[in-house]
C-alpha cells in the first residue's frame, strides 16, 4: 500500500519518515514504521502529521484509514524588558524601555 502524508507539518523540515509504501509480509498482520520529529529553534504552535492509506494492492481499504499525530514544540520564547536608566527626573525626565524577544 502507499501512504500519503499531509497536515500542517512539513516532511523534511518538521519530521522525517522513511517510508511511503508499506508491505505486510505473508503470514503477518501488520507492519510498523517510524515518523521522527526534527528539532529546530523556532517557537511554533503544535503541527500535525496526517497519514492516510492512499492506495492498496491485493486487498481493499476498510473505510477511510487516517491517523494524526501532533508535534509539540519544545522551544520557549524569552521576552526581556530593559530600561536604559534606573532613575529619571520628576520634572520631565524620560526613560527608554525596550522589549525584546530571543
Amino acid at each position: 500500500m502507499t501512504l500519503a502524508y499531509t497536515g500542517t507539518a512539513s516532511n523534511g523540515i518538521d519530521y522525517v519518515t522513511g517510508i511511503t509504501t508499506a508491505t505486510i509480509p505473508a503470514g503477518q498482520t501488520g507492519v510498523s514504521f517510524l515518523v521522527t520529529g526534527i528539532n529546530d529553534l523556532l517557537v511554533e504552535t503544535g503541527e500535525t502529521v496526517v497519514i492516510d492509506i492512499d492506495t492498496v494492492l491485493n486487498g481493499f481499504e476498510f473505510g477511510i484509514q487516517t491517523q494524526t499525530v501532533t508535534i509539540l514544540d519544545d522551544d520557549i520564547a524569552q521576552v526581556l524588558l530593559t530600561v536604559n536608566t534606573g532613575a529619571m527626573n520628576e520634572s520631565g525626565g524620560m526613560a527608554t524601555f525596550t522589549v525584546s524577544i530571543s
